[in-house]
């Protein structure tokens, strides 16, 4: 029988069930302001597999728990425990210890005695070293020992043969032992936020590593052999010093997302193009200068970040791109963009504010399934006519200040012109006035309307002839009273009633359907990852989703992964596991989802039809 003790009524003295005569093999004591261990448990210490005394004040352990030999699982994060008890030995038959965020100083040598674990969650202790005696837990799969103390690893640490995941983030690691080649079975290698000031030779030999972090080191260069890893899907080496990534990373057939960001690279190898199976690549924060040609070869990739670089141009070969659904390069020096990038059928979300662009070509129109594009901070006169095809377009961003970040083409707009913003010295020579121009789509510059500014206000527009596109406005109670030009652009609601003089076809407004939000609960099971990845969060580059809203969203879901039936790109996360995601940082919310194990519930709200 198991007794369980729900998050919702912690603050209700737990009781055991002494009379039952049903085994009692778990017990749950999670959230219930312990501070030491109850003594009931002892009542099933015959039967008792699993215990849970998570986020309590537990400050030591008693020598009487230590004789539930039945036990398989012991859960203690969360509490004030400063030392393991060498009386853990007694537990010959624990599988899973999870003692992370404690106190907890050292692992005592006797550890070796539990020789069937395999899980040991430790992460959040001020650990300095592990005993010689930890490499003899031979069973051992999962080892945690995130944000301890360690500035070493024990020199026979590679007799852990059976490890599939190790994750040693933010400690103060500069070397690996070299018995970590025997490690054939590692899956998965976090060595993020360490001293590391090259990636050690010894991981060449990983030949079944999947997934690996080396972000926030001191790296200068990504050698070579690092395409020994055939069977690599993911691979974080963002926050270092690189300059310089070896051609060898190519041979990484199966490598699914690549982290480059925030480094110093000025060029990418040519051989970047043979990375086939590529869905994520980002190398913003950089000093690149070029985009290879052989760019166009990442034939799978879907995610595609440059910005913050120093880009003059986009190859032609980027057009290749077929699967992009979202493209960043802002904050560059780009003055013009590829006619090819017309072939970007699958592209959703589009950032390129912050550069030099004065034209875009009129192949853009061909991007059916745009939804959101940046354009700010560029040196556009006019937009192309082809954007009237976009029938998804929901957001663009013209300046940056710019307060109604909804703009939906087929609904507000029937047919979209493009805009001429600046002062009218250069269209009439009249001062402090907004010029908006209609393209005609032939090349014949469009049809100019000026709307003069007196003192501050906004002034009536100036009636065109009938065959003539109309300009509407709001009503003048939306508009501030001493109105930018920005915030012009801002209030502005363009409406064309018909198509430019050469044709008239009657066109309507299309209704759209409004949508609601739900919050909806989903249950996740790692297998052996969550199967998404997520983007925004306080202090953050954002989501492509709500550029305004800080929140954590879900921006990539793993297909036949364990989250593919559950979660859709958009969906906002909200809580996991009890732990609230609103105002939280990116980093934080990818370290959580990393500490969960076995199973997370999210509580996550998502857009719907009405």
């Amino acid at each position: 029988m198991t007794t369980k003790r729900s998050l919702f009524v912690r603050l209700v003295p737990c009781r055991c069930l002494r009379g039952e005569e049903e085994a009692v093999t778990t017990l749950d004591y999670s959230h219930c302001s312990l501070e030491q261990v109850p003594k009931e448990i002892f009542n099933f210490e015959k039967t008792l597999e699993e215990l849970y005394l998570d986020a309590n004040q537990i400050e030591e352990l008693p020598k009487q728990l230590f004789n539930c030999q039945s036990l398989h699982k012991l859960s203690l994060p969360d509490n004030d425990l400063t030392t393991l008890p060498a009386s853990i030995a007694n537990l010959i038959n624990l599988r899973e210890l999870d003692v992370s965020k404690n106190g907890i100083q050292e692992f005592p040598e006797n550890i070796k005695n539990c020789k069937v674990l395999t899980v040991v969650e430790a992460s959040v202790n001020p650990i300095s070293k592990l005993p010689d005696g930890f490499s003899q837990l031979l069973n051992l799969t999962q080892l945690y020992l995130n944000d301890a103390f360690l500035e070493f690893l024990p020199a026979n640490f590679g007799r852990l043969t059976k490890l599939q995941i190790l994750e040693l983030r933010e400690n103060q690691l500069k070397m690996l032992p070299k018995t970590m080649n025997r490690l054939t079975q590692l899956e998965r290698l976090d060595l993020g936020s360490n001293e590391f000031t090259e990636v050690p030779e010894v991981l060449e030999q990983l030949s079944g590593l999947k997934e690996f972090w080396m972000d926030a080191n001191r790296l200068t260069f990504i050698p070579g052999f690092i395409g020994s890893l055939k069977q690599l899907t993911y691979l974080d080496v963002s926050k270092n010093n690189i300059e310089m990534v070896e051609e060898g990373i190519s041979a990484c057939e199966n490598l699914q997302d690549l982290l480059l960001s925030s480094n110093s690279l000025q060029q990418l190898p040519e051989t970047i193009g043979l990375l086939k199976n590529i869905t994520t690549l980002k190398i913003d924060e950089n000093q690149l200068m070029y985009l290879p040609d052989s760019i166009g070869g990442l034939i799978s990739v879907e995610e595609l970040d440059c910005s913050f670089n120093e880009v003059e141009a986009l190859p032609s070969s980027i057009g290749e791109l077929t699967n992009l659904r979202t493209f960043a390069a802002d904050h560059n020096y780009l003055q013009q963009l590829p006619p090819e990038i017309g072939s970007w059928k699958n592209i959703t979300v589009l950032f390129l504010h912050s550069n030099k662009l004065e034209t875009l070509p009129e192949e853009m129109g061909d991007m059916q399934k745009l939804k959101v594009i940046n354009l700010s901070d560029n040196r556009l006169k006019n937009l192309p006519f082809s954007f009237t095809k976009l029938q998804q377009l929901t957001a663009m961003w013209l300046s940056d200040n710019q307060s109604m970040l909804s703009r939906s083409f087929n609904s507000n707009f029937t047919a979209v012109s493009s805009f001429h913003y600046g002062s009218s010295r250069d269209l009439h020579g009249s001062q402090g006035s907004l010029a908006l121009s209609v393209a005609d789509g032939r090349g014949s510059g469009g049809h100019i309307f000026r709307m003069p500014l007196s003192n501050g206000q906004m002034g009536q527009p100036l009636r065109p002839q009938a065959n003539y596109s109309q300009i509407h406005h709001p009503p003048q109670a939306s508009v501030a009273r001493h109105p930018s030009r920005e915030q012009l652009i801002d209030y502005l609601m363009l409406k064309v009633a018909h198509q430019p003089p050469y044709t008239q076809p009657h066109c309507s407004p299309r209704q759209g359907h409004e949508l609601v939000k739900q919050e909806i609960r989903v249950r996740v099971e790692k297998d052996p990852e969550l199967g998404f990845s997520i983007s925004g969060g306080v202090g953050g580059r954002g989501n492509p989703f709500r550029p305004d809203d800080d929140g954590i969203f879900v921006t990539r879901v793993q297909p036949e992964g364990p989250a593919s039936k559950l979660l859709q790109p958009g969906d906002k996360i909200i809580q996991a596991n009890g732990y609230s995601f609103i105002n939280i940082e990116h980093g934080q919310a990818v370290s959580l989802l990393k500490t969960f194990q076995n199973t997370v519930e999210l509580i996550i709200v998502r857009e719907v039809s009405s």
